[in-house]
């Protein structure tokens, strides 16, 4: 599935490398984004990869992260 983008984000998604810091809405479907404060719905994400159609990365909080032991 090819996604549509309009000019500038073209411009964005061709810009970004892996170690790009980015800051994106939460990638959950409206009903639960509605759930979630406002002021928190938008969150820093660290780029680690990238290929033609899709930036993958992980997303950055204040909270302490659960270690795998």
């Amino acid at each position: 599935m090819e996604l549509e983008l309009t000019e500038s984000q073209k411009e964005i998604f061709l810009s970004l490398e892996p170690g790009h810091v980015i800051w994106a809405l939460m990638p959950y479907d409206i009903t639960v984004l509605e759930k979630i404060e406002e002021s928190h719905r938008v969150r820093p994400y660290l780029v680690i990869y990238k290929d033609e159609s899709y930036i993958y990365a992980y997303e950055s909080s204040s909270r302490e992260s659960k270690r795998i032991k």
